[in-house]
């Protein structure tokens, strides 16, 4: 897996694909300021494991001399995508929807929505709001189009 990932052990490995690069050094933000070289592997993934790390620590890479870069990988943007990035536990969500087993495709009607130009507020609160809207129209179903962080108010989520 790509990114940050904490394990069981304890600690966090952090990997970054970039073939390349000839030095990809982990610059690790907050709560503690350091820099990690990190060392490549045959396949061209950069590859560093810190012990003392855990989740909400924020990092970036620096390439070649040149970033600090957030993670392309990364799945937590708290400051922007041209900010650091932040170490997340997806182990530790709960999911609750095991026994969903899904739509049947026949017979749906399906409303490809951005929520982000959906409505004024572009929020996921206020689509909640055209619900009813979209069900007189006869949707059966929403296929959200990518939800991704992004620069500015406004963008179709696929930088």
């Amino acid at each position: 897996m790509m990114g940050a990932a904490p394990l069981a052990a304890g600690g966090v490995r952090f990997r970054v694909w970039a073939p390349r690069c000839e030095r990809v050094e982990l610059c690790l933000v907050s709560p503690d300021k350091r820099t990690v070289a990190m060392e490549r592997g045959d396949d061209g993934v950069w590859e560093a494991t810190v012990a003392d790390c855990e989740k909400g620590w924020r990092y970036a890479y620096r390439v070649d001399g040149a970033g600090p870069f957030p993670d392309p990988a990364s799945r937590r943007q708290p400051l922007g995508v041209h900010g650091p990035s932040e170490v997340v536990d997806v182990g530790q969500f709960t999911w609750t929807d095991a026994g969903w087993t899904g739509l049947e495709p026949h017979g749906q009607v399906i409303y490809e929505c951005h929520v982000g130009t959906a409505t004024p507020d572009g929020t996921f609160d206020s689509l909640i709001d055209e619900l009813p809207r979209l069900v007189e129209l006869g949707t059966t179903a929403i296929e959200l189009l990518p939800v991704a962080a992004f620069p500015g108010t406004r963008n179709w989520g696929y930088d």
